[in-house]
Protein backbone atom coordinates (compact mmCIF):
# COMPACT_ATOMS: atom_id res chain seq x y z
CA UNK A 1 0.00 0.00 0.00
CA UNK A 2 1.40 3.43 -0.90
CA UNK A 3 -0.04 6.94 -1.19
CA UNK A 4 2.63 8.30 -3.53
CA UNK A 5 4.40 6.86 -6.57
CA UNK A 6 7.98 8.12 -6.98
CA UNK A 7 9.57 5.47 -9.14
CA UNK A 8 12.21 3.35 -7.45
CA UNK A 9 11.85 5.46 -4.28
CA UNK A 10 8.21 4.46 -3.78
CA UNK A 11 7.70 3.20 -0.23
CA UNK A 12 5.14 0.47 0.37
CA UNK A 13 3.59 -0.55 3.69
CA UNK A 14 1.88 -3.91 4.22
CA UNK A 15 -1.91 -3.77 4.25
CA UNK A 16 -2.65 -7.34 5.24
CA UNK A 17 -5.22 -8.73 7.67
CA UNK A 18 -2.98 -11.54 8.88
CA UNK A 19 -3.34 -15.24 8.10
CA UNK A 20 -5.93 -15.84 10.86
CA UNK A 21 -7.60 -12.51 11.78
CA UNK A 22 -8.82 -12.33 15.37
CA UNK A 23 -7.05 -15.49 16.48
CA UNK A 24 -4.16 -15.77 18.93
CA UNK A 25 -1.95 -17.47 16.37
CA UNK A 26 -1.98 -15.12 13.38
CA UNK A 27 0.83 -14.99 10.86
CA UNK A 28 1.57 -12.81 7.88
CA UNK A 29 -0.48 -12.56 4.72
CA UNK A 30 -4.23 -12.97 4.33
CA UNK A 31 -6.76 -15.80 4.72
CA UNK A 32 -8.51 -17.38 1.78
CA UNK A 33 -11.26 -15.24 0.26
CA UNK A 34 -14.46 -16.42 -1.49
CA UNK A 35 -13.40 -14.56 -4.63
CA UNK A 36 -10.36 -16.80 -4.92
CA UNK A 37 -8.03 -13.85 -4.36
CA UNK A 38 -6.56 -13.34 -0.90
CA UNK A 39 -6.68 -9.57 -1.49
CA UNK A 40 -10.42 -9.67 -2.16
CA UNK A 41 -11.10 -8.05 1.23
CA UNK A 42 -9.21 -4.95 0.06
CA UNK A 43 -11.52 -4.31 -2.89
CA UNK A 44 -14.68 -5.10 -0.94
CA UNK A 45 -14.05 -3.71 2.57
CA UNK A 46 -11.56 -0.92 1.94
CA UNK A 47 -12.17 0.42 -1.56
CA UNK A 48 -15.93 -0.05 -1.53
CA UNK A 49 -17.68 3.30 -2.04
CA UNK A 50 -18.98 3.89 1.51
CA UNK A 51 -15.84 2.49 3.12
CA UNK A 52 -13.49 4.57 1.00
CA UNK A 53 -15.44 7.79 1.62
CA UNK A 54 -15.36 7.08 5.37
CA UNK A 55 -11.61 6.44 5.21
CA UNK A 56 -10.99 9.59 3.21
CA UNK A 57 -13.10 11.77 5.49
CA UNK A 58 -12.16 10.37 8.91
CA UNK A 59 -8.80 8.62 8.73
CA UNK A 60 -6.53 10.08 6.06
CA UNK A 61 -4.53 13.15 7.10
CA UNK A 62 -1.48 15.12 6.00
CA UNK A 63 1.45 14.90 8.40
CA UNK A 64 3.77 17.90 8.33
CA UNK A 65 7.29 17.83 9.72
CA UNK A 66 9.69 20.72 9.94
CA UNK A 67 13.34 19.85 9.43
CA UNK A 68 16.57 21.81 9.33
CA UNK A 69 18.50 21.37 6.08
CA UNK A 70 21.67 22.80 4.59
CA UNK A 71 20.88 26.07 2.82
CA UNK A 72 23.90 25.79 0.52
CA UNK A 73 25.44 28.91 2.03
CA UNK A 74 27.03 27.41 5.10
CA UNK A 75 23.90 27.79 7.19
CA UNK A 76 20.71 25.93 7.96
CA UNK A 77 17.11 26.62 7.05
CA UNK A 78 13.76 25.13 8.02
CA UNK A 79 11.76 23.22 5.42
CA UNK A 80 8.34 21.63 5.78
CA UNK A 81 7.89 18.11 4.50
CA UNK A 82 4.46 16.61 3.97
CA UNK A 83 3.34 13.00 3.90
CA UNK A 84 -0.15 11.57 3.42
CA UNK A 85 -0.95 9.15 6.24
CA UNK A 86 -3.30 6.33 5.27
CA UNK A 87 -4.52 4.00 8.03
CA UNK A 88 -3.37 0.40 8.23
CA UNK A 89 -6.08 -2.25 7.97
CA UNK A 90 -6.00 -3.15 11.68
CA UNK A 91 -6.54 0.52 12.59
CA UNK A 92 -9.56 0.82 10.31
CA UNK A 93 -10.97 -2.47 11.54
CA UNK A 94 -10.50 -1.75 15.27
CA UNK A 95 -11.92 1.77 15.06
CA UNK A 96 -14.98 0.69 13.12
CA UNK A 97 -15.66 -2.16 15.54
CA UNK A 98 -15.42 0.25 18.50
CA UNK A 99 -17.85 2.68 16.84
CA UNK A 100 -20.29 -0.14 16.14
CA UNK A 101 -20.01 -1.39 19.74
CA UNK A 102 -20.61 2.11 21.13
CA UNK A 103 -23.69 2.54 18.97
CA UNK A 104 -25.06 -0.81 20.13
CA UNK A 105 -24.15 -0.65 23.84
CA UNK A 106 -24.12 3.10 24.45
CA UNK A 107 -21.47 5.26 26.10
CA UNK A 108 -19.63 4.49 29.34
CA UNK A 109 -18.23 1.11 28.34
CA UNK A 110 -14.59 0.08 28.67
CA UNK A 111 -12.56 -1.38 25.82
CA UNK A 112 -9.00 -2.59 25.40
CA UNK A 113 -7.04 -2.57 22.15
CA UNK A 114 -3.79 -4.47 22.16
CA UNK A 115 -1.12 -2.92 19.96
CA UNK A 116 2.14 -4.44 18.84
CA UNK A 117 5.36 -2.54 18.20
CA UNK A 118 5.22 -0.57 14.97
CA UNK A 119 1.44 -0.71 14.72
CA UNK A 120 0.95 3.03 14.27
CA UNK A 121 0.39 4.21 17.85
CA UNK A 122 2.77 7.14 17.38
CA UNK A 123 0.76 8.48 14.46
CA UNK A 124 -2.47 8.09 16.39
CA UNK A 125 -1.11 9.92 19.41
CA UNK A 126 0.71 12.64 17.54
CA UNK A 127 -2.00 13.68 15.09
CA UNK A 128 -4.21 15.76 17.44
CA UNK A 129 -1.40 18.02 18.68
CA UNK A 130 0.00 18.34 15.18
CA UNK A 131 -3.49 19.55 14.32
CA UNK A 132 -3.31 22.35 16.89
CA UNK A 133 -0.26 23.84 15.15
CA UNK A 134 -1.95 23.66 11.76
CA UNK A 135 -5.18 25.16 13.10
CA UNK A 136 -3.43 28.09 14.78
CA UNK A 137 -1.09 28.82 11.87
CA UNK A 138 -3.88 28.72 9.30
CA UNK A 139 -6.36 30.75 11.32
CA UNK A 140 -4.12 33.33 12.98
CA UNK A 141 -1.18 33.61 10.60
CA UNK A 142 1.30 32.40 13.21
CA UNK A 143 4.42 30.44 12.33
CA UNK A 144 4.46 27.80 15.04
CA UNK A 145 6.73 24.81 14.47
CA UNK A 146 7.73 21.46 15.97
CA UNK A 147 9.22 23.14 19.03
CA UNK A 148 5.89 24.81 19.72
CA UNK A 149 4.05 21.52 19.23
CA UNK A 150 6.31 19.97 21.87
CA UNK A 151 5.33 22.79 24.24
CA UNK A 152 1.66 21.88 23.79
CA UNK A 153 2.60 18.23 24.29
CA UNK A 154 4.19 19.15 27.63
CA UNK A 155 1.07 21.05 28.68
CA UNK A 156 -1.00 17.99 27.81
CA UNK A 157 1.36 15.71 29.74
CA UNK A 158 1.22 17.94 32.82
CA UNK A 159 -2.57 18.07 32.64
CA UNK A 160 -3.10 14.32 32.24
CA UNK A 161 -0.73 13.68 35.17
CA UNK A 162 -2.52 16.20 37.39
CA UNK A 163 -4.75 14.36 39.93
CA UNK A 164 -7.29 17.18 39.92
CA UNK A 165 -7.63 17.00 36.12
CA UNK A 166 -7.89 13.19 36.28
CA UNK A 167 -10.69 13.40 38.87
CA UNK A 168 -12.47 16.01 36.76
CA UNK A 169 -12.31 13.74 33.70
CA UNK A 170 -13.46 10.64 35.53
CA UNK A 171 -16.43 12.39 37.10
CA UNK A 172 -17.74 14.26 34.07
CA UNK A 173 -18.75 13.97 30.46
CA UNK A 174 -16.94 16.16 27.95
CA UNK A 175 -18.96 19.40 28.22
CA UNK A 176 -18.60 19.62 32.00
CA UNK A 177 -14.98 18.52 31.77
CA UNK A 178 -14.28 21.49 29.50
CA UNK A 179 -15.87 23.90 31.96
CA UNK A 180 -13.59 22.80 34.77
CA UNK A 181 -10.47 22.36 32.68
CA UNK A 182 -10.14 25.87 31.24
CA UNK A 183 -8.81 27.54 34.40
CA UNK A 184 -6.54 24.58 35.13
CA UNK A 185 -4.97 24.84 31.68
CA UNK A 186 -4.46 28.57 32.12
CA UNK A 187 -2.60 27.88 35.37
CA UNK A 188 -0.43 25.26 33.68
CA UNK A 189 0.33 27.69 30.85
CA UNK A 190 1.40 30.41 33.27
CA UNK A 191 3.61 27.98 35.19
CA UNK A 192 5.52 27.18 31.99
CA UNK A 193 5.58 30.68 30.53
CA UNK A 194 9.37 30.79 30.62
CA UNK A 195 9.50 27.93 28.13
CA UNK A 196 7.36 29.59 25.45
CA UNK A 197 6.23 33.06 26.36
CA UNK A 198 4.87 33.92 22.90
CA UNK A 199 2.30 31.11 23.04
CA UNK A 200 1.35 31.75 26.65
CA UNK A 201 1.05 35.51 26.17
CA UNK A 202 -1.09 35.07 23.08
CA UNK A 203 -3.21 32.44 24.85
CA UNK A 204 -3.89 34.76 27.79
CA UNK A 205 -4.46 37.94 25.77
CA UNK A 206 -6.34 36.73 22.68
CA UNK A 207 -9.67 35.03 23.43
CA UNK A 208 -10.21 33.72 19.89
CA UNK A 209 -6.72 32.21 19.88
CA UNK A 210 -7.26 30.68 23.33
CA UNK A 211 -10.63 29.23 22.29
CA UNK A 212 -9.12 27.60 19.19
CA UNK A 213 -6.22 26.10 21.13
CA UNK A 214 -8.44 25.04 24.04
CA UNK A 215 -10.86 23.21 21.74
CA UNK A 216 -8.08 20.86 20.64
CA UNK A 217 -6.29 20.64 24.01
CA UNK A 218 -9.45 19.82 25.94
CA UNK A 219 -10.42 17.02 23.57
CA UNK A 220 -6.91 15.53 23.60
CA UNK A 221 -6.79 15.60 27.39
CA UNK A 222 -10.28 14.12 27.70
CA UNK A 223 -9.45 11.27 25.33
CA UNK A 224 -6.09 10.57 27.02
CA UNK A 225 -7.44 9.97 30.52
CA UNK A 226 -9.17 6.60 31.17
CA UNK A 227 -12.87 6.78 31.93
CA UNK A 228 -14.13 4.95 35.02
CA UNK A 229 -17.77 6.10 34.87
CA UNK A 230 -20.06 3.04 34.80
Amino acid sequence: MTTRLVGTKTFFLPFNRGSHPGEVQCGEGNPQHPSGYRTGYFWEKVLGRESFLDTLGNFVFIEKKEEKVDDGKGGRRMVTREAMIFPRYHQLDATRKLIAAARAAGVGQNYLIQHSAGSGKTKEEKAPLSEIIEVLNNRFGTNFNEEDRLFFEQIKKNATNNPEVVRLRQANLFDNFQLGLRRMLEDLMIQRMGENDRIVTRYMDDKAFADAAFAVLSRVNYDSIPNIIN
